[in-house]
């Protein structure tokens, strides 16, 4: 067990002087805030939210290997998630599993078999060797050629005109996204960093450096659960805030944009993923949508959509729509999602995904290519040019513009990562950008051969035969299985809960978790409120509601452990239902 419970050290970040402050909690913020703490420098991390909780929740649980880049002849860009890939098959390895995916061929062009055989082929050249040091549970084999016959055993209800076979590819993907971006602030933790959830910033103190060039020497920020404001000294910033960078900008030093400059404002699209019950077993399955990527170089036709099983359902993805929308009001509503289901539906016509309620929508704000302007969207829309860009975004205020923010901060970069799958990389180039225009010296980097919190020195194998082993008599193989998906060697700080403190060993109703975890992420995953633990530390919620027998021995359980008041648990229950609302779940109950 651990010794003492982590905190929201807030008295740190207003009595201590960093030299980074991270705003922003996705996954880009806390490998920042991690890459940064692990090579020497005094970080702090905060998070308007909870961690994870927006932009990296709306990814689709793809930790993609870079195929797809073979289209669009961006080699570097492969070899990157490659090499990425691999790494966190390694140091996430609890999180991150290997699936295969089956790509239909039609006829003998550009979607026929035998070109894919050959650009999987170069794939497989250029990404060699991306099966280095990974366990054999991790191993990613060779894409195979299949027959019709072979093809319409896996997925029955493609269309058939035309099919020739397929080509099936291995990839991998996330149990639970949530459960690896909060692994990785934790990392920040253990290396260092003071990382707070629930503190937003409020204003930028801007004062001018020897060069009389603007640098925020300060912030002022409020702790949301006590509504406390207090100041932060800071040397540099990195904006990591998604959709909110223009905002986070306009707060640390307000700038007035004419109405030329509003031309430029960012464009996003609004990406749109949903779980049903399972119907494609064992591999995901590409279907065609009606829209064309324009960027490809060597284009296939139309984009495609995926379906693949994920935790005993499937989830179905992605669709994007062109929007000019505060990122604040963001909301799923049942008709797109419906729209949305119908026309997959037409691809793929299966009588599940046809007539089974919806049981959970998650998306988010993508990014589009810069080139786009505001000014541009009626047409953009028209052409359906909502393809989100591939470009990471590193903005060095010193010296550059972002959009329509044009001051100058001499101590302010603005980040924003297109993929997950990268972020580690992705990081790792921010800090170096930090490094170079602050001045620090750091240590060399060492997150690529550092594991996270959670990964044991054993292999996936291994892990799950120890704890089979250990804990056969408390649980089935498949709670034991999950357990280990969601916290891999903190099973055992689990375990101990339940068996010296006497309460945690009963399994949440209708889940694979124990009560146990529940009381960890209250005491070592700074889980604030129900909705932290529903979403985002335990999952119970990203596949539809539970149940009111879930909601309340969660909330039970969190009142025990943390004194709230019978008001307090109602409360906690409604804002729970709105948060539901949000992904397009009706709850009778509202």
């Amino acid at each position: 067990m651990i010794s003492n419970f982590l905190t929201r050290d807030t008295a740190r970040l207003s009595s201590d002087e960093f030299d980074l402050l991270v705003i922003g909690g996705g996954i880009n913020g806390v490998a920042v805030a991690w890459e940064a703490a692990l090579r020497g420098l005094r970080v702090a991390l905060v998070e308007k939210g909870d961690f994870g909780g927006e932009a990296s929740a709306g990814c689709f649980k793809i930790i993609h290997s870079g195929v797809r880049y073979l289209q669009h002849l961006d080699l570097m860009r492969l070899r990157e998630s490659v090499v990425e890939q691999r790494i966190l098959r390694q140091i996430a390895s609890p999180y991150v599993h290997p699936l295969p995916f089956l790509i239909p061929c039609y006829g003998w062009g550009m979607k026929g078999k035998p070109l894919l055989n050959i650009g999987m082929r170069l794939f497989e050249a250029l990404s060699f060797p991306r099966n280095k040091g990974v366990d054999s549970y991790h191993f990613l084999p060779n894409h195979q050629l299949l027959t019709r016959e072979q093809t319409l055993s896996i997925a029955p209800h493609l269309n058939q005109q035309g099919l020739t076979g397929g080509v099936v590819y291995y990839d991998c993907q996330m149990s639970n996204c949530e459960r690896l971006t909060w692994s990785v602030a934790r990392a920040a933790i253990d290396a260092g960093a003071v990382v707070c959830n629930y503190v937003e910033l409020i204003s930028g103190s801007v004062s001018k450096d020897e060069q009389g060039k603007e640098r925020i020497q300060s912030v002022t920020l409020q702790d949301k659960l006590s509504g406390k404001n207090f100041s932060l000294k800071t040397k540099f910033i990195v904006n990591a805030a998604g959709p909110w960078l223009g905002k986070v900008l306009q707060r640390l030093a307000p700038s007035s944009p004419n109405s030329e400059e509003q031309k430029h404002r960012r464009l996003y699209t609004k990406g749109l993923q949903f779980a049903v019950p399972q119907f494609v077993n064992s591999y995901g399955v590409a279907v065609e949508s009606r829209g064309i990527d324009e960027a490809t170089v060597v284009s296939r036709g139309a984009r495609s959509y995926f379906i693949f099983p994920w935790r005993d359902h499937s989830l179905v993805g992605t669709t994007d729509e062109l929007v000019l929308t505060d990122p604040d009001t963001f909301v799923i509503n049942a008709e797109e999602v419906e729209a949305f289901r119908r026309e997959v539906v037409e691809a793929y016509p299966d009588a599940i995904l046809k007539n089974s309620t919806i049981k959970f929508a998650f998306g988010g704000y993508r990014p589009v290519d810069r080139r786009y302007r505001a000014d541009e969207f009626e047409q953009l829309k028209e052409r359906d040019l909502a393809t989100p860009s591939r470009d990471d975004l590193i903005v060095y205020h010193g010296r550059q513009n972002f959009d329509d923010y044009q001051r100058r901060l001499s101590n302010v970069i603005s980040a924003e990562g297109m993929k997950y799958t990268t972020f580690r990389h992705y990081a790792e180039q921010i800090v170096k950008s930090v490094v170079q225009w602050g001045g620090f010296k750091v240590s060399p980097s060492k997150s690529a051969t550092t594991n996270l919190p959670g990964v044991g020195a054993q292999s996936y194998y291994d892990l799950i035969r120890y704890y089979k082993q250990q804990y056969a008599q408390h649980f089935s193989g498949e709670v034991l299985d999950n357990m280990v998906r969601e916290y891999g060697t903190f099973c055992s700080d689990l375990m101990a809960i339940a068996d010296k403190e006497g309460r945690g060993a009963e399994l949440i109703a209708g889940s694979r978790l124990p009560g146990a975890a529940v009381i960890y992420s209250i005491r070592y995953e700074l889980a604030q409120t129900l909705s932290d633990i529903i979403f985002r530390r335990s999952g119970l919620g990203t596949l539809g509601y539970p149940g009111e027998q879930t909601i309340k021995q969660v909330a039970q359980i969190m009142a025990d452990e943390l004194g709230w008041a019978k008001e307090r648990m109602t409360m906690e229950i409604q804002n729970l239902h709105v948060d539901f609302a949000k992904h397009g779940v009706k709850i009778s109950s509202l």
